[in-house]
């Protein structure tokens, strides 16, 4: 995966975030709760903003995490949970074949 780094949390010692691909019916049988698992850390105020779509035909898209940690550290919580969808698209750019990429996770 290529992520860019972002230093706006200095007083962030530790940071772990996990998430699971959320499969559609025609990717898969399994249960959300058993797809794909995935996990990263940070430490030193260093957090990953966006994470990659594993989608191959999405363009654009990724997860945005980066808004999450920074609500958490304001917040001062140390954990949450959730679905993000992927913002990236199928298809060409403005074009009306273009439809939005419906990747999701469970963070």
């Amino acid at each position: 995966m290529t992520h860019t780094e972002s230093g706006r949390f200095p007083g962030l010692k530790d940071l772990q975030i996990e998430w699971e691909e959320c499969l559609s019916s025609e990717e898969g049988s399994r249960a959300v709760t058993g797809a794909l698992a995935h996990s990263i850390r940070g430490t030193g105020g260093k957090v990953v903003p966006v994470l990659a779509c594993p989608n191959p035909r999405c363009q654009g898209g990724g997860f945005e995490v980066g808004f999450l940690v920074e609500s958490m550290a304001s917040e001062r919580a140390e954990q949450r949970t959730g679905v993000l969808v992927c913002v990236g698209w199928e298809g060409g750019a403005g074009s009306r074949e273009a439809l939005p990429c419906t990747r999701a996770i469970r963070y």
